[in-house]
């Protein structure tokens, strides 16, 4: 930082600082317990006016017009940066606590809700796409959110990612494997796992303070917090990042909810068909409803479906679809990420007797993005789904059963 530099950070610092001051008539903008006050020292200020993320003041010279943007972060009196970013660490070895949590509890739901005997088996690569694959999304998502602070958790990624490796192997060998055996060991492992995270943490404090100590160096003030808690240049830009990566970790980190639902779907998600296409089979690991549409354009409740159908392979199609439907957390059973296929039958009225026409409406994630299929003619069969009262019958429609046959 060069002489002229640290001259507009120290101008800048004083401003920022109760009983500072700075030349008469220079506008300024100093940073006050999150909120930021414009004007020319001396004169009334407007209302306060509510920073962004990082808390800045701002030196204008009058001289040359320059701006320069200082950080300045606020913490409690007493505090050093040291401490802050050390208190910062300790939350997020407390949010690894509730990610570990969460993936347990959402294990123990799905255990709870599939009541697996202790000799039922699976095939490997349900185990692996359950538990091992959607762990390790789910970490990559919450760590990716951390920028570059993330580092602080790299050795510690590895090992648990390397203990994952060597469960998916264990999961792939010797064929079919006891599924409740199997659930067990990973609730086990989650403590091992939990504190190796924590600890590469601890490990690693003393590396992102020293990193502080070195940046606190080229400052006007060192790095040194004023009496009620305030740092003021690049130093406190390295607490504000700090800051802002554990807030980040702890926001993405997923609810139990999550975890049951990821588990469930992959024993849901079974491909093929329940029988023979000319025997009525249909492709499993969808959801199918039926709507009858009556001459008038109002839904026959009498043939409509009540709930949306779960069609799986799954020996246990029921619990299933009871375990989507507890993880969904108040969401409807067409967020699933299945397909769904709706079965439409619609009566036209016509002389000498009414005209039966059916085909079927397809869509995955957003019922607006459909497809039309069967016979029924696609403006028809538009115009239905268009009708709010008729889709909203469709959408609305909470309740959710499971089937290893044909659904309707």
């Amino acid at each position: 930082m060069g002489d002229e530099d640290k001259r507009k950070q120290n101008l800048a610092y004083l401003r920022s600082t109760p009983g500072g001051s700075a030349p008469k008539g220079t506008p300024a903008k100093s940073s006050v317990s999150g909120l930021a006050t414009t004007g020319v020292v001396g004169a009334q200020s407007p209302m306060p006016k509510k920073l962004g993320p990082k808390d800045k003041s701002v030196d204008f010279d009058p001289s040359e017009g320059d701006v320069i943007e200082v950080p300045v972060h606020h913490g409690d009196s007493g505090d050093t940066g040291q401490s802050m970013i050390k208190e910062q660490l300790n939350l997020l070895q407390h949010y690894i606590g509730d990610y570990w949590a969460s993936y347990r509890d959402g294990i123990t739901h799905f255990r709870d809700t599939m009541s697996f005997s202790s000799e039922e088996e699976a095939e490997p690569h349900v185990l692996e796409a359950a538990f091992i694959e959607g762990n390790k999304a789910a970490l990559d998502v919450a760590l990716g959110h951390m920028g570059p602070a993330g580092e602080v958790l790299k050795v510690a990624i590895a090992a648990i990612k390397g203990g994952m490796d060597e469960a998916e192997r264990a999961a792939k060998a010797g064929g079919e494997r006891k599924v409740l055996k199997y659930v067990n060991g990973l609730l086990d492992g989650i403590k091992a796992q939990s504190e190796a995270m924590r600890a590469a943490v601890e490990n690693s404090k003393h590396a992102v303070i020293e990193a502080y100590d070195r940046v606190a160096k080229e400052d006007v003030q060192k790095g040194k917090a004023t009496p009620d808690g305030r740092l003021v240049g690049q130093a406190a830009k390295v607490v504000q990042d700090v800051q802002a990566s554990v807030a980040a970790f702890q926001k993405a980190i997923p609810t139990a909810a999550f975890f049951q639902r990821r588990f469930t779907l992959a024993f849901a998600d079974t491909t093929g068909k329940t029988d023979l296409v000319s025997h009525g089979g249909v492709e499993a690991g969808k959801l199918y409803f039926k709507l009858h549409v009556n001459t008038d354009f109002t839904v026959d409740e009498g043939n409509t479906s009540d709930a949306w159908i779960l069609v799986t392979l799954n020996e246990h199609a029921d619990r299933v679809a009871q375990g989507l439907s507890d993880s969904l957390g108040g969401g409807k059973p067409w967020q699933i990420p299945f397909t769904k296929k709706v079965k439409v039958q619609w009566e036209e009225d016509s002389f000498p007797t009414n005209q039966w026409h059916e085909g079927w409406i397809f869509f995955d994630d957003s019922p607006d993005h459909y497809r039309i299929g069967g016979l029924i003619d696609g403006k028809m069969a538009a115009r239905i789904w268009k009708d709010p009262k008729i889709r909203a019958r469709v959408l609305n429609t909470m309740k959710m059963t499971g089937t290893k046959s044909e659904p309707f």
